[in-house]
């Protein structure tokens, strides 16, 4: 009986071996697979500014065609705390950090304000090789998306209702190694109750480690072939006989049809 017994224990034991080895791997991949899936915690924001609505309002206008206007030229940005913008004559808007909570990344307004308000999220993704991803930005108010100063997606829904769930719209990205700018464009419905926030959410695909991925707001990167093909370059400097003055003439490439143009300061 005892030997009947001990083979027994040495029976259990292999089994519990044996169900900790299979179970063991499976809980790895599910912490993975969360892990593979980074919050945008820390955006640069530019406003809020209140937007005034058209004369023409009343008509037919909606939200979604104010949406779709471009109040500010947006080539060339590349932002970083501080940095201001003119956003009219009469105002000039500094970047400036914002932390995301729970909710995501709120927009303080104005009480009492019945106007459309906007303001613009920044936020900068480090890819360290070629890197699909999912996009994923939820916001009970309408909203754009860029990448690299192209518009990639939008929202233009508005949910008002206090039994209406925010809306989230997910966007495939194919991200090659460098710095990417994404850029949201934030537009709060008047007549939308609910704070004016935003939860974005980068899942990296499952082929590739969750590390090849890097949120911050840092816009400091290597140099690229952009900067090597369509940078300011210098074409000349002319001195002054006297040595007291000189003129450096600058040349540019714009792209896409690689045209240049020529200045002097």
């Amino acid at each position: 009986m005892p030997t009947v017994t001990i083979r027994n224990r040495s029976f259990g034991l292999i089994v519990l071996i044996a169900l900790w080895l299979v179970l063991n791997p499976l809980q790895v991949v599910a912490q993975e697979e969360d892990n593979s899936t980074m919050q945008i915690s820390e955006w640069l924001m530019l406003g809020p500014a209140a937007l005034p609505l058209p004369a023409y309002h009343q008509d037919s206008f909606k939200m979604k065609d104010l949406l779709a206007f471009e109040p500010l030229p947006l080539d060339g940005w590349w932002p970083q705390s501080g940095q201001a913008v003119a956003w009219d004559r009469q105002q000039n808007i500094p970047w400036t950090a914002a932390a995301a909570g729970e909710p995501g990344v709120t927009v303080s307004i104005p009480k009492a304000q019945a106007l459309p308000y906007l303001a613009y999220l920044a936020a900068y993704i480090d890819a360290d090789r070629w890197c699909p991803a999912e996009l994923t930005l939820t916001s009970r108010h309408l909203f754009k998306v860029y990448l690299d100063g192209s518009e990639i997606a939008s929202k233009q829904t508005s949910e008002a209702k206090a039994d209406e769930e925010a809306k989230a719209l997910n966007h495939s990205l194919k991200l090659e190694t460098g710095k990417h700018l994404l850029l949201v464009k934030l537009l709060r419905d008047p007549e939308n109750p609910h704070p004016m926030s935003l939860n974005a959410s980068l899942k990296v695909d499952d082929k590739f480690p969750a590390e090849a991925l890097q949120a911050s707001t840092s816009p400091r990167h290597f140099m690229n072939i952009t900067h090597l093909l369509e940078g300011t370059k210098v074409a000349g400097v002319s001195i002054a006989a006297e040595g007291d003055l000189a003129a450096v003439t600058y040349r540019r490439t714009l792209p896409p049809e690689g045209k240049s143009e020529s200045w002097m300061e």
